[in-house]
Formats: C-alpha cells, sequence, structure tokens
C-alpha cells in the first residue's frame, strides 16, 4: 500500500509540475521556473518510481530535494501561478514521507 500511495504522489507531482512549467512558459514567465517546476515534477516521479521499485537512498534523496523545489516554487509564485502547484507540492511531499517510512521499516514491512 505504500508504495502505491508513494507512486501516485510521484505521478501527481511529476504532471503537475510538468504542467505549470508548460503553463509559465505560455505565459511568457521566466525560464528558471519553468526549469524548475518541469525538472522538480520530473525528479519527484522519477525519485518515487525508482524509489518504490527497490531503489536506494540516492532516490529517496531526489524525491526529497524534488519536493523542495516543489514546495519552495510554490511559496515563491504563490499569488500567480504558485497556486497550481499546491496539489503537485503536497504530493511530492506526501511521496517523500511515505517513501521515508517505509525505508525506515524496511521493505518487508510494506510490500
Amino acid at each position: 500500500m505504500a508504495r502505491r500511495v508513494e507512486l501516485a504522489g510521484g505521478g501527481l507531482a511529476a504532471v503537475i509540475g510538468l504542467a505549470v512549467g508548460i503553463l509559465i512558459l505560455a505565459l511568457g514567465g521566466a525560464g528558471w521556473a519553468f526549469a524548475l517546476a518541469a525538472l522538480s515534477g520530473l525528479g519527484a516521479g522519477v525519485g518515487a518510481y525508482r524509489h518504490a521499485s527497490g531503489g536506494g537512498a540516492n532516490w529517496l534523496a531526489l524525491l526529497w530535494a524534488s519536493a523542495a523545489g516543489l514546495t519552495v516554487l510554490t511559496i515563491l509564485a504563490i499569488f500567480s501561478v504558485g497556486i497550481l502547484l499546491v496539489p503537485g507540492a503536497v504530493a511530492a511531499l506526501v511521496a517523500a514521507v511515505v517513501g521515508s517510512s517505509r525505508s525506515v521499516s524496511g521493505p518487508a514491512a510494506n510490500p
């Protein structure tokens, strides 16, 4: 069950991060904001997928870094497109927390 939650959170963060990144470019926004939204979203998705598939701590670190990037961009852009990133940031944080708790308890405890 924990793997499914981790995968769903990472996947949702990836889709929302990419969608908002494309929206930022379409509205004529800064390239760094697009890069942070898109790469953070993709990083959360890849990190969650690889960690849930039995990957090591490096994939969990990528998931945490991506969740932090989405959260920072959400706070910085809260009065424009940041509000659209809130579900993705929350999903990435949930995936990171679930992945961390699964790592602590061990993979055999949460099949």
